[in-house]
This record gives structure tokens, C-alpha cells and sequence, in this order.
């Protein structure tokens, strides 16, 4: 079974991408992870750039080991999550 352990995988995933590199390539034409993590963090128009790629919001974070990874490796206890009772202000 492939882990998917970062942010860059759950796209390649949720886009329907092969590789990271394909993902790096349709965004922002890059094949640097780095470039893709900077330009992807300040991009005043993500929304259009997720679209045009065919981002499925339902299946981000779909995985249960990929998400329990994330979560750990963050510091971040699964308890947590079912405390909040109001929904994340963005």
C-alpha cells in the first residue's frame, strides 16, 4: 500500500496527477518541489489554478493512514480533532 505523507501527494492524488513532477509541471511549470511549495503558497489565485487542474476537494485527505501520518507528524492528537465543536474559521 503507497503512504501519502505530504501535501504534494494529496494533490497529485485529488487531481488525478501521476507524479509530482506532473503536478509541479501543470501549475507552475517547475520540476522543483521547493519552487512548487513557495509559488504554490503565494498564489493570489489558487482557487483557478486548483480548478484548472481538477481538484476533487472529496478526495483530499481521503485515506485514513495518510491522514493519521499527517496528523502525527504534525504533533497533532486524533482526540483533538472530535473536541472542536465550531467549525474552523478560514
Amino acid at each position: 500500500m503507497v503512504q501519502h505523507k505530504n501535501l504534494e501527494d494529496e494533490l497529485c492524488f485529488s487531481c488525478g496527477k501521476n507524479s509530482n513532477s506532473t503536478l509541479f509541471k501543470d501549475f507552475y511549470d517547475t520540476t522543483s518541489a521547493t519552487e512548487f511549495k513557495t509559488r504554490f503558497n503565494n498564489d493570489n489565485s489558487l482557487h483557478q489554478k486548483l480548478v484548472a487542474n481538477n481538484f476533487d476537494y472529496k478526495k483530499l485527505w481521503t485515506r485514513e493512514t495518510a491522514f493519521n501520518d499527517f496528523l502525527a507528524s504534525s504533533g497533532i492528537p486524533i482526540n483533538t480533532l472530535y473536541s472542536i465543536k465550531k467549525p474552523l474559521k478560514k
